[in-house]
């Protein structure tokens, strides 16, 4: 089986995790992606698969380079595609951008993913996916939540295939002081992790509302770690003038730097907690899945898909006063906290959201395609 897989965004464990395990299944792969993907993570993958997976480069993925796009895609990427597909003879395309020109390939199977929750789609987002339901062999969508919203709303059908995350990378066994002395922080602390874009839709804000009016705050030495990309400027503003109206400058560090992907286990196995904020997620956020992975415990909005990515592994809340309580029931009770921790780890086994069972999902529908 031949596949040529296209990377989208900043899905590491998805853009090469997912490919990688593939491999791992006998399955040919050949990514196309952009510079820009190939180091947000491509390299680790690259190295770990020691030349089984293959790629093209298309394109930067560099913002500098944008203002080019039509120009590269128009006069040389299609040319590309045109030899990569002349070469490589794939028997499959995994296609995840609306826009891709591989649409317009003939005779070689299809498949297309929507990556998003579908939460904010109309009636006129159904046009450009009848499209696509046209001329693809199946369209995919990550969450039962997705693909009802795509059926009501559109009248097509989808197959859900789960994200998935590296449990080789993402998981418990580095000890919690360990994972403190590397990144310098104290051991003494009770670390909430917040990991996300910076992003109104992410809503940090809410999370900095409950933390200011917690009684942990005089309890605990509490710190609140926010790990963020993609900086909304405005957002990140407003977030900068709430941390300083709750006086929580000591309690809250804002961490914007760029961490490989190797590095990101230490993040989660130095908290206590992680609270996924997020109004809308294709399925509970990969941020989510990797500190569930890592055995720490979780609470999440009630909102979108994350209810059913958590499944009961973890709290939910849905406003400031729920997120509030739920984190203090964690900071008080040891035991529940311990033991939502375990929840969040077996949960990640128990209902396969690992990449080599995601990898095997996606080839049973290669093969029903091909």
């Amino acid at each position: 089986m031949r596949v040529l897989f296209e990377s989208i965004g900043v899905l590491v464990h998805y853009n090469w995790g997912l490919p990688y395990y593939m491999t791992k299944q006998g399955v040919d792969v050949l990514v196309n992606s952009n510079l820009m993907q190939i180091l947000m993570g491509g390299v680790y993958y690259l190295l770990r698969a020691r030349g089984s997976i293959r790629y093209v480069m298309l394109s930067t993925g560099i913002g500098a380079m944008f203002s080019m796009k039509k120009v590269i895609n128009e006069k040389l990427v299609n040319k590309l595609i045109e030899r990569t597909l002349h070469s490589y003879k794939p028997h499959v395309l995994h296609i995840n951008d609306p826009s891709s020109t591989l649409f317009k390939v003939k005779d070689v199977p299809k498949i297309f993913v929507i990556h998003g929750s579908l939460d904010f789609a109309s009636k006129s987002s159904c046009k450009r996916l009848s499209y696509i339901y046209q001329n693809a062999d199946n369209i995919v969508t990550c969450s039962r939540h997705a693909q009802s919203i795509l059926r009501e709303l559109c009248g097509i059908d989808s197959t859900v295939i789960n994200h998935g995350v590296d449990i080789e990378l993402f998981n418990p066994l580095l000890p919690k002081n360990k994972a403190r002395e590397r990144l310098g922080l104290d051991d003494k602390k009770l670390i909430i992790l917040w990991n996300a874009r910076m992003d109104p839709l992410k809503g940090l804000h809410t999370l900095i509302r409950a933390l200011a009016n917690s009684k942990i705050r005089s309890d605990f030495n509490v710190l609140l770690y926010v790990k963020t990309r993609t900086i909304n400027k405005r957002y990140f503003i407003y977030v900068k003038y709430l941390i300083k109206k709750f006086e929580l400058d000591k309690e809250v560090i804002i961490d914007v730097s760029w961490t490989p992907l190797h590095l990101m286990p230490l993040f989660y196995r130095a908290a206590d907690i992680f609270i996924n904020t997020s109004y809308t997620e294709a399925f509970g956020s990969l941020t989510m899945l990797e500190a569930m992975a890592s055995g720490v415990p979780i609470i999440a909005r009630n909102a979108s898909s994350n209810p059913e990515a958590l499944s009961d592994a973890g709290l939910l809340f849905d406003d400031e006063d729920d997120l509030r309580e739920a984190i203090e029931k964690l900071a008080y009770e040891p035991k529940i906290m311990k033991y939502y921790g375990y929840k969040a780890l077996y949960g990640i086994y128990l209902r396969g959201l690992t990449l080599d069972v995601v990898a095997r999902k996606y080839i049973e529908l290669y093969n029903k395609i091909a």
